[in-house]
């Protein structure tokens, strides 16, 4: 059973793996039948590939504090009886004693960087508490990246025997392209490209103002920027238009928002580089699929 408890939305990257866990999971003669049980939000249901193995059911958003099964996932859980719960998240979920499996793919709670404000700091506190809590119950642990895992074994000193380094690999890549609207006719091949949702961690700031030294020695850079902002983190983004506008580039932004995979493709292939300045990743999928597309990748530190 594949339990994803999310609070309710989903990232480009979770969306990415489980294109990936879902068909191999089903191809596998070791499994005789996959539970997948989603907030309705995620409509799994709706983009996962179909299979005879594969059985989507609903739950309830992920909240702190609460680590039984909701009333709907308990019954779905009752009829399916699984032999293992995998929960793709730093998430515990207790069901009887079946043993559970969770994997680590955010990491910005654990090495905390940014301008974060009061309530998102209590935020990735309590996120913090769960994940300990969630590696501590675990029967094992999956890390998808070295630095995850050498961070669990070393840091968290966790048993190396209950931690697997695991890689999500990538989608396969559409051959559809597509160029956003936004982006002016005339950019190909004459702009920097970069994406993901508006946190501070993410480090936005860091490519503006390099834009902006630039710009002060006489040499003008495009920018395409796709993501878009949670609620909690709508501050973030309006920090960064603001620096734009003080850095004296925003006439050389577009602000893209969350864009369909087709029209990523474009920009990756389009695109003079693609710019990464997190300051903590558990891994940077997003430069995985970038140099799929075989950019230049700038990491700005």
């Amino acid at each position: 059973a594949i339990i994803n408890l999310t609070g309710g939305g989903i990232s480009g990257g979770y969306r990415t793996l489980l294109l990936n866990l879902m068909p191999g999971l089903c191809r596998s003669s070791s499994v005789s039948a996959v539970l997948c049980a989603a907030p309705a939000a995620l409509t799994c249901d709706k983009w996962l590939p179909a299979h005879p193995k594969a059985r989507h059911v609903r739950c309830e958003p992920f909240r702190p504090w609460g680590h039984g099964p909701c009333a709907a996932l308990k019954t779905s859980l009752d009829e399916f009886k699984p032999d293992l719960l995998f929960v793709p998240l730093e998430r515990y979920l207790r069901y009887r004693d079946i043993p559970l499996v969770c994997m680590i793919q955010n990491m910005a709670p654990l090495m905390p960087s940014g301008d974060y404000r009061w309530n998102d700091r209590l935020k990735l506190l309590v996120q913090r508490h769960e994940t300990r809590l969630a590696v501590n119950k675990a029967s094992h642990v999956l890390a998808i990246s070295d630095f995850v895992e050498n961070f669990l074994v070393h840091e968290w000193k966790v048993p190396r025997e209950r931690v697997s380094r695991v890689y999500l690999g990538l989608p396969d890549r559409l051959s559809e392209s597509v160029r956003p609207e936004k982006i002016p006719a005339g950019w190909e091949g004459n702009f920097l490209f970069t994406a993901g949702s508006f946190e501070p961690y993410r480090g936005y700031e860091d490519v503006l103002r390099a834009a902006g030294l630039l710009r002060r020695k006489g040499r003008s850079v495009k920018i395409a920027i796709a993501g878009a902002a949670r609620p909690a983190a709508a501050h973030y983004e309006k920090q960064i238009r603001v620096l734009a506008a003080a850095e004296g580039i925003a006439e050389n932004i577009v602000w893209l928002g969350q864009i369909p995979r087709r029209e990523m493709n474009w920009c990756y292939r389009n695109c003079s580089a693609f710019a990464i300045s997190s300051r903590v990743e558990a891994m940077a999928l997003i430069v995985l699929e970038a140099l799929a597309h075989q950019c230049i990748i700038v990491a700005i530190r």
